[in-house]
Protein backbone atom coordinates (compact mmCIF):
# COMPACT_ATOMS: atom_id res chain seq x y z
CA UNK A 1 0.00 0.00 0.00
CA UNK A 2 1.27 3.35 -0.48
CA UNK A 3 -0.42 6.20 0.52
CA UNK A 4 -0.80 8.96 -2.00
CA UNK A 5 -1.21 12.94 -0.86
CA UNK A 6 -1.74 15.76 -2.92
CA UNK A 7 -1.93 19.25 -1.90
CA UNK A 8 -3.69 21.95 -3.79
CA UNK A 9 -3.81 25.80 -2.82
CA UNK A 10 -0.40 26.58 -1.22
CA UNK A 11 0.20 28.80 -4.37
CA UNK A 12 -3.22 30.03 -4.59
CA UNK A 13 -6.88 29.13 -5.13
CA UNK A 14 -7.20 26.41 -7.71
CA UNK A 15 -10.81 25.54 -8.56
CA UNK A 16 -12.72 23.40 -10.76
CA UNK A 17 -11.53 19.46 -11.97
CA UNK A 18 -8.26 19.07 -10.70
CA UNK A 19 -5.72 16.37 -12.65
CA UNK A 20 -7.59 12.95 -12.08
CA UNK A 21 -5.51 10.14 -10.19
CA UNK A 22 -5.20 6.68 -11.47
CA UNK A 23 -6.32 3.54 -9.98
CA UNK A 24 -5.60 -0.02 -10.61
CA UNK A 25 -9.00 -1.85 -10.99
CA UNK A 26 -7.39 -4.73 -11.76
CA UNK A 27 -6.38 -6.05 -8.03
CA UNK A 28 -7.45 -8.69 -6.74
CA UNK A 29 -9.36 -7.46 -3.85
CA UNK A 30 -10.27 -3.86 -4.95
CA UNK A 31 -10.64 -1.91 -2.05
CA UNK A 32 -9.64 2.21 -2.21
CA UNK A 33 -10.38 5.12 0.19
CA UNK A 34 -10.14 8.77 -0.22
CA UNK A 35 -10.37 11.59 1.85
CA UNK A 36 -10.25 15.21 1.68
CA UNK A 37 -9.03 17.54 4.51
CA UNK A 38 -8.54 21.19 5.39
CA UNK A 39 -8.65 23.51 8.20
CA UNK A 40 -12.41 24.83 8.08
CA UNK A 41 -11.02 27.34 11.09
CA UNK A 42 -8.91 28.82 8.60
CA UNK A 43 -11.40 29.16 5.42
CA UNK A 44 -12.97 26.78 3.88
CA UNK A 45 -13.54 24.51 0.54
CA UNK A 46 -16.55 23.60 -1.54
CA UNK A 47 -16.01 20.79 -3.01
CA UNK A 48 -17.34 16.95 -4.37
CA UNK A 49 -15.20 13.68 -5.09
CA UNK A 50 -15.69 12.05 -8.33
CA UNK A 51 -14.99 8.86 -10.10
CA UNK A 52 -14.82 7.06 -13.90
CA UNK A 53 -15.80 3.85 -15.14
CA UNK A 54 -13.26 4.50 -18.42
CA UNK A 55 -9.59 4.11 -18.71
CA UNK A 56 -8.43 7.62 -18.66
CA UNK A 57 -5.51 6.47 -20.46
CA UNK A 58 -7.32 4.78 -23.55
CA UNK A 59 -10.30 6.96 -23.62
CA UNK A 60 -10.50 9.83 -25.35
CA UNK A 61 -10.54 12.35 -22.51
CA UNK A 62 -13.35 14.84 -23.85
CA UNK A 63 -15.05 11.31 -23.62
CA UNK A 64 -14.52 10.37 -20.12
CA UNK A 65 -17.82 10.23 -17.89
CA UNK A 66 -17.36 11.77 -13.87
CA UNK A 67 -20.17 10.15 -12.09
CA UNK A 68 -20.21 12.19 -8.72
CA UNK A 69 -19.28 10.31 -5.55
CA UNK A 70 -22.38 9.89 -3.55
CA UNK A 71 -20.76 10.72 0.05
CA UNK A 72 -18.85 13.67 -1.04
CA UNK A 73 -21.31 14.92 -3.68
CA UNK A 74 -20.67 18.37 -5.21
CA UNK A 75 -21.13 21.26 -2.59
CA UNK A 76 -19.54 19.30 0.31
CA UNK A 77 -18.35 22.04 2.75
CA UNK A 78 -16.75 19.60 5.38
CA UNK A 79 -13.68 17.52 5.57
CA UNK A 80 -14.80 13.79 4.50
CA UNK A 81 -14.35 10.46 3.71
CA UNK A 82 -15.46 8.13 1.21
CA UNK A 83 -14.54 4.13 0.40
CA UNK A 84 -14.53 2.24 -3.30
CA UNK A 85 -15.18 -1.56 -2.80
CA UNK A 86 -16.00 -2.02 -6.73
CA UNK A 87 -12.91 -1.23 -9.31
CA UNK A 88 -13.09 2.39 -10.63
CA UNK A 89 -10.35 3.55 -13.51
CA UNK A 90 -9.53 6.78 -11.35
CA UNK A 91 -10.60 9.94 -8.76
CA UNK A 92 -10.64 13.55 -8.81
CA UNK A 93 -11.04 16.48 -6.69
CA UNK A 94 -13.82 19.58 -8.18
CA UNK A 95 -13.49 22.34 -5.96
CA UNK A 96 -16.31 25.24 -6.31
CA UNK A 97 -14.60 27.16 -3.88
CA UNK A 98 -11.46 27.58 -1.74
CA UNK A 99 -10.87 29.96 0.81
CA UNK A 100 -8.37 27.80 2.97
CA UNK A 101 -5.22 28.20 2.52
CA UNK A 102 -4.18 24.21 1.69
CA UNK A 103 -6.51 21.52 0.61
CA UNK A 104 -5.21 17.61 1.19
CA UNK A 105 -6.80 14.91 -1.31
CA UNK A 106 -6.06 11.28 0.18
CA UNK A 107 -5.92 8.41 -1.74
CA UNK A 108 -4.99 4.90 -0.15
CA UNK A 109 -5.91 1.89 -2.71
CA UNK A 110 -4.54 -1.83 -0.81
CA UNK A 111 -2.99 -3.90 -3.29
CA UNK A 112 -3.05 -7.48 -3.73
CA UNK A 113 -1.34 -10.06 -5.88
CA UNK A 114 -3.29 -10.93 -8.73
Amino acid sequence: MIPRVYFYGATGPQTGPQPPVQLDPLTNTFSVTVAVWFDVNAGGCTYGVEYTLDDINQSDQSQVVWWPDPNLPPGTTVPGVTYYNNPVWAVRLNMDNMISPGVRFYILQAMSPR
